[in-house]
């Protein structure tokens, strides 16, 4: 999922988000895998042995002239 919760209020999102976990911890998803990319923090959620949460560096701006958007390495 691509940024489900980008226009989200903060507690619709971690409502959202419980309701994800509990679904993919469900028996008859065991063996699937499941991305889920957004823009906000994940607040208190945690990463366990089967929960991994990366988070990509913030991107390096230059101004030459003005903020420009660059390409992460």
């Amino acid at each position: 999922m691509d940024e489900y919760d980008v226009f989200m209020d903060e507690p619709t999102r971690k409502l959202t988000l419980d309701i994800l976990k509990a679904y993919i911890q469900q028996p008859d998803q065991r063996n699937r895998q499941f991305i889920i990319l957004s823009p906000h923090t994940l607040g208190d959620t945690a990463p366990t042995r089967t929960l991994h949460i990366k988070k990509m560096p913030e991107p390096t701006r230059l101004s030459a002239q003005g903020p420009q958007q660059q390409t992460l390495d």
